[in-house]
Order: structure tokens, then sequence, then C-alpha cells
């Protein structure tokens, strides 16, 4: 009997033990097999709206009639280059699309309420917006494995990050203060207005182009030597008609304004320059007489032939204008020949007084005395050498016309004695005084031409410093602002 209780015991713990492990192992399935059907749900829906029956280069829509509304809006993320030699810019930027695919609809409650799901770009219909004036021979291409978010209604978003380089003809006159405009051209490639129309988000035809989006604190990469001018970027939407298709097809515009940082060109080309063209004017401060006044103007010309060079180290010669800064270079070279040329004219000048050529009465009254242009320049006065000793010597020529000594008698009276011999020795030593008296007077005479002529070089050269300083001051402020 007790051993008969005690089967019965065993068998109903057994039972229960049973029943308890399969009640748990009943629970876990289930468990499993609800987490697994939340977690399938977004793939499930992936699976169906990918069926056999999607075709990713059909139109999502319903009537061949219809188009296809694609907003946009274009934000740009980094100014990369903006190449003189090539006349090419590249740049980073966003472009923002979304449009509506009534394929990519689903019901909310079938799949647990999944609101948003991401598909690959390569796997459903987007725009072929490309860019028309690309100046790279690949294609542009995106910086990352695009993705596209799809909303339950069917909403379709895209936003690829493009790398674009683009012919940009740029205007360099005023380099290195030159502001570029260049203009990104893009469009659909294959589908006209009737298929597909492209418009903004905030449905006008031209709008700014953001350069900061400060909802999302994603700041504009700056580029080192150009400045994105923000106020003045903006995109427009036109309309192409071409003779091969009756419709017109969008061409969305995106014009840029560059301005160049000029800091670093400011002290590598203007400032020498600038520099080396005030140097022109001072050659005229030399003495005329100066021989270092020529090699003096070959060195300023081998120097605008050195900076030349540089300019042309940082403005390759590929474009259809001359840069001011050029023109200044060219005319600091004008104005350094003529003075060279001016310097020798006025050094032959100041050598006229060799040759016994009197400075004419005019030309001393007009640039000599006291009164004249040496006044206005504010050259001291001029005191020549005729001044101080021709008074005293032209007293001794007097002594040619005195007699060589007291004769008596009156000259009707009888013949005078024979001259006494002192009278021949004063005879001799008026002879000789009147002989060194003509040669003093004759080297005063001499000096007095040289300096006259010496002193005309000299206002000569005043006159020609105010003169080019004039013009240096002039096309330094035209061609160098």
């Amino acid at each position: 009997m007790l051993i008969s209780c005690v089967k019965n015991m065993s068998c109903q713990i057994f039972t229960v033990i049973f029943i308890c492990l399969i009640s748990y192992c009943r629970a876990n399935v289930q468990s499993m097999t609800s987490q697994k059907g939340e977690m399938m749900y977004e793939s499930e829906l992936i699976k169906d709206l990918q069926g056999p029956h999607y075709q990713k280069q059909a139109r999502p829509v319903f009537r061949p009639t219809d188009r296809v509304n694609v907003s946009v809006t274009i934000t740009f993320q980094s100014i990369e280059d903006l190449n003189e030699r090539e006349n090419t810019f590249t740049s980073t930027l966003l472009l923002v699309q979304t449009w509506k695919d009534p394929r990519l609809k689903w019901n909310l409650t079938k799949y647990g309420g999944v609101r948003t799901i991401k598909l690959a770009v390569s796997s459903v219909w987007t725009p072929d917006i490309v860019p028309y004036n690309t100046a790279s021979l690949k294609p542009t291409s995106h910086l990352y494995e695009d993705t596209v978010s799809v909303m339950h209604d069917g909403t379709v978003f895209w936003v690829p990050m493009m790398t674009i380089s683009v012919k940009c003809p740029m205007d360099m006159t005023r380099f290195p203060y030159d502001v570029q405009t260049c203009r990104i051209v893009l469009g659909s490639w294959s589908h006209s207005t009737a298929e597909m129309a492209i418009h903004f988000i905030k449905g006008d035809k031209e709008t700014k182009v953001d350069v900061l989006m400060e909802e999302t604190s994603f700041p504009l990469t700056e580029h080192p030597q150009w400045l994105l001018v923000d106020d003045r970027a903006r995109a427009q939407i036109n309309y192409m008609h071409y003779e091969c298709c009756s419709d017109a097809f969008t061409i969305l515009t995106v014009t840029c304004v560059l301005k160049r940082r000029p800091s670093f060109y400011r002290y590598l080309a203007v400032g020498p320059s600038a520099l080396l063209g005030l140097l022109v004017p001072i050659l005229f401060l030399l003495p005329s007489r100066s021989h270092e006044k020529a090699t003096y103007g070959l060195f300023i010309l081998l120097c605008v032939t050195v900076l030349i060079v540089v300019l042309q180290e940082a403005i390759p010669f590929s474009h259809g204008s001359m840069p001011r800064i050029g023109v200044f270079y060219l005319s600091t070279m004008i104005l350094t020949s003529f003075s060279i040329i001016l310097s020798a004219i006025i050094g032959n000048l100041s050598v006229r007084g060799s040759r016994r050529r009197p400075l004419p009465a005019w030309i001393q009254s007009t640039f000599l005395s006291g009164s004249g242009l040496r006044r206005l320049l504010c050259i001291d006065q001029y005191s020549p050498v005729d001044n101080l000793f021709s008074t005293s010597l032209r007293g001794l020529e007097d002594l040619e016309n005195t007699p060589p000594c007291h004769r008596h008698g009156d000259e009707s009276g009888p013949d005078p004695a024979p001259p006494t011999r002192l009278e021949q020795q004063f005879t001799e030593m008026n002879k000789y005084l009147r002989y060194i008296v003509g040669k003093m007077a004759a080297d005063v005479s001499y000096e007095n031409v040289n300096q006259d002529w010496e002193e005309f070089a000299r206002v000569l050269d005043r006159i020609l410093f105010v003169v080019f300083f004039i013009l240096y001051a002039m096309t330094a402020m035209s061609l160098l602002t």
C-alpha cells in the first residue's frame, strides 16, 4: 500500500513538472514569435514595395500624360577650388529633392505602424538632374552610398551631396580685388517639362541659395582664398526650347558670386609694384651729371621684369582680360624708359657750358630768376660766380685804356722824347697784366656759363620729378586700387 502511494505521488509530481515545462516553452515560443513579427515588418514592407511589379526606369505616375512634380532646394557645403589656369569652379553642395511615388505607399496598420523606411537609390526611380556645364570628363558622383527616405504616403526625400566642377570664365581685370561670378547649370537630361516639373520648395521661380543651415548648425566650409558672397548667391528656374523637341526643358541656374581674399597678393604683388613705381621719379633727384642715372633706371626695369614673371606665376595668361596690375607694370616700364631718355637729354644740356655756349636770356629769366620757376619749385636762390668776381675783374680790365705813362707837352708840340728804360718796363708789365686779367676774365666767364647750364638742368630735373610723381600717383590710384 505504501509503495503504491509513493508511485502515485511520483507520477503526480512528474506530471506537474512536465506541465510547467510545456507552459514555459510555449510562452517563450509566443514571445519570440511576437518579437520576430515586429522586427520583420520593415523587411516585409521593403520586400513588398520592391517586388517584381516595381520598375525603377518607369516614372512614378498612373497615366502617361501625368508629370512628376519634383521640389528642390540647394545648399552649399564647401567651395573646393576656383582654378584660374583652367577657368573651372569646383564646389560641394546638397541638392535636396522631394517627390511622390504612388507605388511606394503602404498601410500603417498592416505593417505595424512603420512610417519611414530607407531604400537604396539604385532600387527606386530618382530625378535625373545633372550639371550641364560640367568641366570634368568624369560623371558627377556622390560622396557616399546614397539612400532615400520614403514616407508611408509615398513621399520620397533624397539629399545627395555632390562635388561638381563647372566651367567658369574669369575676369581678372581687377586682380587681386576681383569678384568672380560662376554659374552651375542643372537640369533633367531626358525628361521635358511635360514629363517632370522642377520647382523650388518655396514655390518661386527664383530663390536665395542657402550657404548656412542655421537649424542644423551645418556651416559652409570656407575656402582660404575665395569668399562666397552669400547674399548674392541665387538660384533661378528657366525654360529652354530645343529644335528636336516640342516641349521645353527646365533649366536650373545657380549663380555664385565669389570674392578673392586679397591679403596674400596685396603683399606679394601690389606692395612691391607700388614701391618700385615710386622709385621712378626719384631718379630725377640725382645730380644731372651723375653717371649712375642710367644704371639706376636699368635696375628698375630689371626689377619690373622680375615682378612680371611673379605675376605670370600667380595669374596664368589664359584669360581674355588683362589685369590692371599688369598694365601698371607696363606703365612703370614706360615711365622708366622715358626717365632714362630725359636724363640723357638733361645730362647733355648740363655740359653745354663746356662748349662755351651761353644760356639764352629768356631761359635765364624763366628758369633761374628769383621770380621764375625756381620759386615755384622751392629751389634755393641762384647766385652765379659772375656776381661775386666779375665786377672786380672788370675793374682791372680798365687798365687796358690807361696810358703807359704821363707824357708832358701837348700834341701840337714837337715829337716826344723816346721812352726811357723805366717806361719800357712799365709797358711790358702793363702787357702781362692785361694778359693775366684777360685769362682770369675768360675763366670766370667759362665758370659762369657752366654753372648756368647746370642750374638750368637742375631746375629741369625738379620739374620732371614733379611731373613723373604726379603721373605715378595717378597711375597707382587708377590701377592698384
